[in-house]
């Protein structure tokens, strides 16, 4: 049964000047560790559409750019644009036992140096409240501009992953080609001056979609 203390308890949207919930914890949990091995300290921006983080990381060498649109949310509120400096390698500690929560984040009105972060169980009867301080960090409008890229491919995550770390044990460096088809993967080094090539088809069902719908318009013509 759900909880009735009143010794802890999640603020009222009212309360708040930021509010986002989501039955999704375990990927939010996902997508903030995977920042944290890039970006020690980041700055987000929370606003009326979204989250939104722009930065590069401590060598200056990789950008990041995440977009946490307020549809992605199950309840989501910004009335104003929020800047919040955290430190994420401390926050996503917080992060470590969600598995199938209910994760909200928020800010209160009679608070606003604190982001609060509450862990509540599927069947509400198991509750955890966070405050955090929010960082005075220097904020960095980074512009990113359109690119054309010759090529653009979809892989899954968790597939790109698994090659990546195969061909880690290979080289340090990995070269990526790509026809638009076929997307290869390359890295060469060790003692023995090891090679190791992986080559698979991307998008070639949506290519063959397109060709068979393309054949069906002639057809008709």
């Amino acid at each position: 049964m759900p909880l009735k203390s009143t010794l802890t308890k999640t603020p009222l949207e009212s309360d708040c000047s930021f509010f986002a919930s989501t039955i999704e914890g375990t990927t939010i949990r996902g997508i903030l560790e995977t920042l944290r091995d890039i970006v020690f300290e980041g700055t987000f921006k929370f606003g009326p559409d979204g989250i939104r983080l722009v930065t590069l990381d401590s060598s200056k060498k990789s950008l990041v750019s995440l977009d946490l649109r307020a549809e992605s949310f199950d309840t989501y509120k910004c009335d104003n644009e929020i800047v919040c400096g955290i430190n994420l390698s401390s926050f996503t500690k917080l992060l470590k036992s969600v598995n199938k929560n209910i994760v909200t984040f928020f800010i209160e009105k009679s608070n606003p140096y604190f982001l609060g972060l509450v862990i509540e169980s599927q069947e509400r009867s198991r509750l955890s409240v966070f405050r955090v301080p929010i960082l005075d960090i220097e904020f960095e409008d980074i512009n990113i501009p359109h690119i054309e890229f010759d090529a653009e491919i979809q892989i899954a995550s968790i597939e790109f992953q698994k090659l990546c770390r195969e061909l880690a044990v290979v080289g340090d460096i990995v070269n990526l080609k790509s026809d638009g088809l076929n997307l290869s993967m390359a890295a060469k080094g060790g003692a023995l001056g090891t090679e190791q090539i992986t080559e698979f088809c991307v998008n070639s069902e949506s290519e063959n979609e397109e060709d068979e719908e393309d054949e069906t318009d002639d057809d008709d013509e």
